[in-house]
């Protein structure tokens, strides 16, 4: 069942629709924070031409993939926890709800059930932000320039920056493998809300409302932004978050995520 549940989470057309807003949101930031000025710039306008300096400039900085790549993600940062619970996260509310679950559990045990659910959930949520982030890095990779500057224009600030001077490449696959995680970990929160909630919208807008509130909460009144969910995410531009102040509370938020979920399948299952 594990592989047909995969499937069935990654080949329809709700992942389809999260991809592509994902991307159109990749598009939308790099239009407004380089592409319009520096990328795409009319090296004809009367205050360029003839410049051959600034010319240089532009084409040289503007034209790399890895200043538009650092620029890409204004808007998914905000906008995540809503794109990761399309493809999957209602499918066992959906499958109560058409007493299909109870087919399922002919078939196969109450635990079987929930390890499949919860793993391809996991893996659903992650994939849908690995997805369009490595298919808008290879658009970038094929369309713009790949040289490593000394130095970048435009550099991270955060935990493995570093890397980013010498190994861009590696820095970047680095970055998609903490978004996979912090997307199947948010996914992990809707689905574990979907086995005790009775409206399907809580499961869709929970994680949202979750990222939101913990991320003003840590960083706005508790002032411990290495917690905050949006600076997670961002930690390409935040020196404070570290390795273990981003895995160690994804990891458990994850665990209590399918503890709960389990018990809450358990128990209806005793109640009938």
């Amino acid at each position: 069942m594990f592989f047909s549940e995969l499937k069935r989470g990654i080949c329809n057309k709700k992942m389809l629709l999260a991809v592509i807003i994902g991307l159109i949101l990749f598009f939308i930031s790099d239009y407004a924070e380089i592409f319009t000025l520096m990328t795409f710039a009319n090296l004809n306008a009367p205050d360029i031409k003839g410049n051959q300096a600034v010319i240089n400039d532009l084409i040289i900085n503007g034209q790399n993939k890895y200043h538009i790549w650092l620029k890409s993600f204004n808007y998914l940062a905000i906008i995540f926890p809503l794109l990761i619970v399309i493809p999957y996260s209602s499918s066992y509310f959906e499958e109560k709800e058409s007493k299909y679950y109870y087919f399922l559990l002919t078939r196969m045990s109450v635990q079987r059930y929930i390890d499949v659910k919860f793993y391809v959930n996991f893996l659903v949520g992650g994939l849908v932000l690995f997805l369009p982030e490595l298919i808008y890095y290879i658009v970038l990779s094929i369309f713009f320039r790949s040289d490593i500057l000394h130095p970048f224009m435009y550099q991270p600030t955060g935990m493995f920056s570093k890397l980013f001077l010498t190994h861009p490449d590696t820095y970047i696959f680095i970055t998609f493998i903490i978004h996979f995680i912090l997307g199947a970990c948010f996914t992990s929160i809707a689905l574990s809300l979907s086995s005790y909630i009775k409206k399907k919208i809580v499961v869709y807008i929970a994680p949202f409302l979750i990222f939101i509130v913990s991320s003003i909460l840590f960083e706005a009144f508790l002032h411990q932004r290495r917690y905050s969910p949006l600076q997670w995410f961002q930690f390409i531009f935040n020196d404070e978050v570290t390795l273990s102040s981003l895995v160690i509370p994804v990891l458990l938020l994850t665990i209590v995520c399918y503890i709960t979920f389990a018990f809450q399948i358990k128990k209806a299952q005793k109640l009938g």
